[in-house]
């Protein structure tokens, strides 16, 4: 016969049960989600993305019955930003009236409104205190599309034929897979180191920490081999932008180290192999790059288990904390210096030159090295300013949601077909007029603001993963 302590303890197990399933799927419906966006080309076909979107929307629903998702418990900045989505996919569903093409103007609103169902899901599971478990499952997935794109490079004999390489003989040089777009997928590596990090700083296990370290060396090459300059750029603010924000920088700093060095080790011995910058790997070249990958991934991971083990049982380090007044004068007293530095150098004459060769229509070489260090737009000056020119001839409407491609065809000022402006800020300006632009640079603003704030307000590991999420 039970006992009512027995009876107790068993429905606690049951809710300890419940609580591991719950934080458990947290990290597995992300983890899962990523990846088969990712294994399906990115997720770009609209079938794709669409059942993404459905899935997203049954999840909040059943979610929120169940009380698995409490929105109720949203603060007001979640409902804010939840607002701001919603009005810029109203503007975009408002667009179908005025544009050019009904159906791109629809399915522009289909895929604006399967990112605020995903949005408000992460959301929900925020304020069901599954903070972690979400970008948990968000940076497993990144590393392991990153671990799986430079695999593809190294050893390109493991994958399937890239299909993409068959239509765009650009697309052979560029790491792309499975993505199938280099400028996405480098953007997608940088976006993961950050999380990566946080792992590697914050994690509760030595073992987990060091793992974290080696996969943040592989995200730093994946988003080289990509060759794209836009992700070169997303590292350096995205790894800027986490240091500022977060708790203890000095240490975090130092978890860092490895990471980047084995980043750079391991770019460094990609450089020395001609063939796999420029995507037609030999065996011999790809054999070698998979060593050294294989051993600098052990040695960062090494090098960070010893820096964590010394930091847990050496003595505690302490490093004074700056007063406000002391950062503003040492922040001031640096931009001061590096602009007497730049207009010594003539480097007002420089970005003249580096602006008039960006305006060029040209395309950079395929090394490495020359399209890295070149600035060529490779039309993208052109097509930003047709779709100014769009967004300046209807500026209370634009041309209507997913229709620049209709606006280049007809005003373009270079020969080929475009479908994207190359940009999502000038591409919404030219679709959406000025309350579409103003309601997206709110967004990014108001995201920005929540996320700095609720970083600088957090403390310890909090911190680490506030700063790492914005």
């Amino acid at each position: 016969m039970n006992t009512p302590p027995a009876i107790l303890q068993r429905l606690a197990d049951s809710v300890a049960i419940s609580s591991r399933l719950k934080r458990a799927g947290a990290a597995a419906i992300p983890f899962a989600a990523i990846m088969y966006l990712a294994l399906k080309g990115g997720g770009y076909d609209t079938v794709v993305w669409g059942e993404i979107g459905i899935a997203a929307w049954w999840l909040l629903g059943l979610g929120v019955a169940v009380g698995a998702l409490p929105v109720a418990r949203l603060r007001a900045r979640a409902w804010t930003a939840i607002a701001l989505l919603a009005a810029l996919a109203i503007w975009t569903g408002l667009s179908i009236g005025w544009s050019d093409s009904a159906e791109r103007s629809a399915t522009d609103l289909a895929r604006t409104v399967t990112y605020l169902s995903v949005f408000c899901v992460a959301l929900a599971a925020v304020a069901a205190d599954m903070r972690k478990q979400v970008l948990a499952g968000v940076g497993a997935a990144i590393a392991a599309v990153v671990v799986l794109a430079v695999l593809s490079r190294i050893q390109p004999d493991w994958f399937s034929a890239n299909e993409t390489n068959r239509f765009l003989p650009e697309a052979r040089e560029r790491l792309s897979y499975p993505l199938n777009y280099w400028n996405a997928l480098g953007a997608f590596a940088a976006m993961g180191l950050p999380l990566l990090l946080a792992f590697a700083a914050s994690a509760r296990t030595i073992p987990a920490r060091a793992g974290a370290a080696s996969l943040a060396s592989v995200a730093g090459l994946c988003a080289y081999l990509t060759l794209s300059r836009g992700a070169v750029v997303a590292v350096a603010v995205a790894l800027l932008l986490y240091l500022i924000l977060v708790g203890r920088r000095p240490l975090k700093l130092l978890a860092a180290l490895p990471a980047l060095a084995g980043a750079g080790i391991l770019i460094a011995a990609a450089n020395q192999r001609p063939s796999l910058i420029d995507g037609v790997t030999s065996s011999r070249a790809g054999d070698e790059m998979l060593v050294y990958l294989v051993v600098v991934a052990a040695g960062v991971a090494f090098l960070h288990a010893a820096i964590s083990l010394a930091l847990v049982h050496g003595p505690e380090l302490s490093f004074p904390t700056p007063t406000r007044r002391m950062t503003a004068a040492l922040s001031g007293g640096i931009a001061a210096l590096v602009l007497v530095a730049f207009l010594a150098a003539g480097g007002t004459g420089y970005v003249s030159e580096r602006y008039d060769e960006f305006k060029g229509s040209g395309v950079g070489g395929a090394a490495a090295g020359t399209r890295l260090q070149s600035v060529s737009g490779n039309g993208r000056y052109q097509y930003w300013r047709s779709a100014i020119d769009a967004g300046d001839s209807k500026p209370l409407t634009g041309v209507g949601a997913g229709t620049f491609e209709f606006w280049w065809a007809e005003n373009g000022d270079l020969p080929g077909f475009l479908r994207d402006a190359h940009s999502k800020l000038f591409e919404t300006y030219a679709e959406l007029g000025l309350p579409g632009i103003l309601l997206f640079l709110a967004l990014v603003a108001w995201l920005l603001f929540a996320g700095g704030s609720m970083a600088l307000r957090s403390l310890g590991v909090e911190r680490t993963w506030a700063a790492a999420a914005t």
